[in-house]
């Protein structure tokens, strides 16, 4: 109980610090609870405008959080100090609002594939690092406030995130059994939005004011259990880990053999989670586990020389991608915090937070410096064989044109609008054409897969008025997801979504026609713009009327299909009640 009342003085105390960082969160929480899912039938206009309302207001709480922490640090009420924070807010909001505009930001889609993100425009790219800064400089304020070293601050700190958000997890899970078993034993069912819905009030009302509490209350000491955890429970874990990537380097020493692919990431998730125990432990430990704690970071260097080897392998197998020239960054920041490591360690300097501003400068390059842009230096990267393929002209071997077609891939993708500029210049209609095609000659494809789930939209209705109550689900086609099925294949059928023959459930007897092609395209053109799930969702009518006199009230659609020079839809289904 004492953690509890602890964390509500600690909630009390956050929000008096904090009052405008907390309120806008918490309004753009409330803004997502209130139209998340199908329960508004809102046009896709309203649905962008909620949706560039919500990125400005958390744009915005970062940068009130920023200018409270700066304030709070100074203490300094002057008219620089105002203007300051007007520029920053108004940076913040201003960027926040042109992405949204431009873009629709899908995390799990950036998660999946980090060139969503890269590729776009440099006000985006403003954006991301200007946010990227923000959140720097405002652990750069907490640290300073406490008045500890960096290392004890990140130990202090992380200690305190865990307790605080304790009262969020109990939350979370509670709400969610309490949603599940509600909607079970009451309405018979369970709405996926409805939980969502639920999930998301802790996380803005709880989750957010806990993290802030748990980054700037570190005054008090770290307890016995915690310095245990952080002292020899993670030390222990990364020291074996340590071992046994030494273990693996002398494994291919002695068979003579290069490191495998996966061998980059390995290190690299070694290196997050490492910089992070070895901070929290040299912080808080005393005596010979402070001196372990100190070596940690100088026995990874040895690794960085394997990421090296593991890039050049990767660069020569599959040519310089967006994804290399990430890499390239990583190892760049690694060397930064080693040379920042080694002078705090040998000249007792508390610089280590100075690796907060590397990480900054680094975003700042990849996404917005004119040069060195992750855009720029994969379409200058690739350039020399798209040119060479044309400077060949007929000349070309087969070779010359798989190279340039890859190049071409990974300039069209990744390169953004400098990419589309350059191939849009240097080559004509044909070579396009000619270039979009795949390495096996065949048409180089983009399979989809939309699938648009509804349930939540429809709860019950009223079937007093109808002589007939249908429940059908029915499927067409056949799905393709790569190259290698889609040309193994040499029936495959195409779906004709406006005559989608409807039959009575376990019979042969036909029930209705469908027309779902206005449906069905309309989904495939949003989806190519990385639309989100609620604006697919938007696009599908509560009810269609078929010729036969039928009301068709859809609970899921899905299209897979494949994009050529066009688009065909090769597999389809849907589901939902059918009344007359």
């Amino acid at each position: 109980m004492k953690i509890f009342e602890k964390t509500k003085r600690g909630f009390c105390n956050i929000f008096s610090h904090h009052p405008v960082s907390i309120v806008l969160f918490m309004v753009a929480t409330l803004l997502n609870v209130i139209f998340y899912g199908d329960s508004f039938d809102l046009s896709s206009n309203v649905q962008k405008v909620l949706y560039c309302c919500c990125s400005v207001l958390v744009a915005a709480s970062i940068s009130a959080l920023l200018c409270e922490n700066i304030h709070l640090y100074h203490q300094e009420k002057s008219v620089k100090r105002i203007i300051l924070y007007v520029v920053i807010m108004a940076a913040g909001i201003v960027t926040a609002l042109i992405d949204a505009i431009n873009y629709e930001t899908d995390l799990v889609r950036i998660l999946y594939d980090i060139t969503h993100l890269t590729a776009r425009g440099f006000m985006s790219g403003l954006f991301v690092t200007l946010i990227v800064l923000y959140l720097c400089l405002i652990i750069f304020f907490f640290y300073k406030k406490s008045g500890e070293t960096f290392e004890m601050y990140v130990a202090k700190a992380f200690c305190g995130i865990m307790k605080s958000e304790l009262l969020y997890v109990i939350l979370a899970i509670g709400s969610l059994f309490i949603t599940v078993f509600f909607g079970v034993l009451i309405f018979e069912d369970w709405d996926s939005d409805t939980i969502m819905r639920v999930q998301l009030l802790p996380l803005g009302f709880v989750a957010y004011p806990c993290a802030i509490a748990g980054l700037s209350d570190t005054e008090d000491d770290i307890s016995k259990l915690g310095k245990a955890i952080l002292n020899y429970v993670f030390v222990f874990i990364i020291s074996i880990a340590y071992l046994i990537i030494y273990l693996y380097i002398i494994k291919i020493i002695i068979q003579r053999s290069l490191p495998s692919d996966e061998v980059f990431e390995i290190l690299a998730v070694l290196f997050v989670f490492g910089i992070g125990i070895w901070t929290m432990a040299y912080g808080c430990a005393e005596g010979l586990f402070k001196k372990i704690a100190g070596l940690l970071p100088f026995l990874y260097i040895p690794f960085i020389i394997l990421q090296v080897i593991c890039m050049f392998i990767r660069i020569d197998d599959y040519g310089f991608t967006t994804i290399r020239y990430l890499e390239i960054m990583f190892i760049v920041f690694e060397v930064i915090y080693f040379a920042l490591y080694t002078i705090r360690f040998f000249g007792k300097k508390d610089i280590a937070y100075c690796a907060l501003f590397a990480i900054a400068s680094l975003v700042m390059v990849i996404f917005i410096s004119p040069f060195a842009n992750a855009r720029n230096v994969v379409t200058l990267s690739r350039k020399s064989e798209i040119e060479e393929f044309v400077a060949l002209g007929d000349n070309a071997t087969v070779f010359d044109e798989m190279q340039a077609k890859e190049a071409y891939k990974v300039i069209s993708k990744e390169g953004g609008s400098i990419g589309q500029n350059y191939l849009k210049g240097k080559l004509t209609r044909d070579q396009i054409v000619l270039l979009s095609k795949g390495r096996d000659g065949r048409e180089d494809i983009d399979f989809f897969q939309i699938d648009v789930r509804l349930n939540g939209r429809v709860n019950s209705f009223d079937v007093s008025s109808y002589d007939e109550f249908y429940i059908i689900y029915q499927n067409y086609g056949k799905s393709y997801l790569n190259r290698q099925n889609y040309y193994s294949d040499n029936e495959r059928p195409v779906i004709d979504p406006s005559k989608l023959l409807v039959y009575v459930p376990d019979t042969e007897e036909m029930l209705t026609t469908l027309d779902l092609e206005d449906v069905a395209y309309a989904l495939i053109e949003k989806d190519k713009e990385g639309a989100s799930i609620d604006e697919l969702r938007a696009i599908v009518p509560k009810e269609i009327t078929t010729k036969e006199g039928y009301k068709f009230i859809p609970t899921s659609i899905r299209v897979d299909g494949a994009i050529t020079e066009e688009t065909t839809i090769h597999y389809m289904s849907f589901g939902g009640y059918f009344l007359r």
